[in-house]
């Protein structure tokens, strides 16, 4: 039982870090070497951040700009539903989130208001697959993350 629940808490810290990565790193990531407290610390910096009320936190912000802050979406892969928090400095910013497929055709367009702070997608209609989701900001397309939706 303790090994299982070992090996279950290596696929959180794997996933968590994967999650967390803004690079691919080119040298293999060893579990063995990292002890159980930076482990844990790892895994609980990473699920507290994703409960905080309030701003945007720096580690979280995908996006930054004098109109929009935006973080990453959560959870990747999603199975049923995906979020992003977001802040407008000014109602007047028209932002959307274009959600497209990997053949570049749109599957949902989202607009984002000053008052909401988080857009929710519902994923479980989507087919499993790749996706690529673009914040516009203004008529101009800013930064383009991939999305991985996984179904059972």
């Amino acid at each position: 039982m303790k090994k299982i629940l070992h090996s279950g808490f290596i696929v959180l810290l794997l996933l968590a870090q994967v999650a967390m990565a803004t690079e691919v790193s080119p040298t293999p990531v060893t579990v063995k070497a990292v002890s159980k407290v930076a482990k844990l610390n790892l895994f609980n910096r990473f699920f507290n951040k994703r409960v905080a009320s309030g701003t945007l936190q720096d580690e979280e912000k995908m996006y930054s700009s004098n109109k929009i802050t935006i973080s990453a979406i959560y959870p990747n892969p999603a199975s049923t539903k995906a979020a992003i928090k977001y802040e407008l400095s000014d109602e007047a910013v028209k932002a959307k989130v274009v959600l497209c497929n990997v053949l570049g055709n749109i599957v949902g367009e989202y607009a984002l208001s000053k008052e909401t702070k988080q857009l929710d997608i519902t994923t479980q209609d989507f087919a499993s697959g790749v996706y690529f989701y673009t914040l516009n900001v203004d008529n101009k397309n800013v930064i383009t993350r991939r999305l991985i939706i996984k179904h059972n």
